[in-house]
């Protein structure tokens, strides 16, 4: 997972604070479901446009 998220170039400054920040999961978890929620609207929107 770790991994996933840094190939995207992500933020290096996430693994130092991820044992102090007990915000950070929540924080990724709406990250994961923001991402899932647009892909979804692009990919209806791609179909209506077909």
């Amino acid at each position: 997972m770790s991994g996933a998220f840094g190939a995207e170039g992500g933020f290096p400054q996430l693994r130092a604070s991820r044992k102090r920040d007990p915000g950070l999961l929540a924080w990724l978890s709406f990250d994961v479901f923001a991402r899932v929620e647009w892909g979804s609207q692009v990919h209806w929107g791609n179909q209506m446009a077909d």
